[in-house]
């Protein structure tokens, strides 16, 4: 099963719209959701119903250095509270965390503290898992 949403444009020098978001079957009973370059919506909730994601690849940072005026930089990513909510509507018992240079990101350790606080006070203990850039890790 593959589903997506996104927008685009025939202009040559137009920015090319919104992310893609994919659920991908990868075996009977792990199907991947990929939330592209996304802000949270809604409709993250819906997916989750409709497609029982069970791994999340969930953005949980801006890339260091990335975007010059990342301070300001919030319509088209999640914050670490977001991604965590997200996670929570998917309904993922697998996080995986995405979209950093180095886990020693202050966004990514954030998100870490904040899974642990909420599995601890929720009940809710999805696993997370937070890769270097090229680990491979077990879904």
């Amino acid at each position: 099963m593959v589903s997506t949403n996104g927008s685009g444009t025939r202009q040559p020098r137009a920015r090319k719209g919104a992310s893609q978001r994919y659920v991908i079957e990868a075996a009977p009973d792990v199907r991947i959701y990929h939330p592209g370059d996304s802000a949270i919506s809604y409709d993250m909730k819906l997916w989750g119903e409709l497609y029982r994601p069970t791994v999340g690849l969930m953005v949980v940072a801006v890339p260091e250095d990335s975007i010059p005026h990342m301070e300001c930089y919030r319509s088209g990513e999640m914050t670490v509270h977001e991604a965590l909510l997200a996670s929570q509507w998917l309904g993922l018992d697998h996080i995986v965390a995405s979209h950093y240079v180095t886990p020693e990101n202050p966004s990514v350790v954030d998100f870490a503290r904040l899974a642990k606080v909420a599995a601890e006070t929720t009940g809710l203990s999805p696993r997370v898992t937070i890769p270097r850039a090229g680990e491979i890790i077990d879904l």
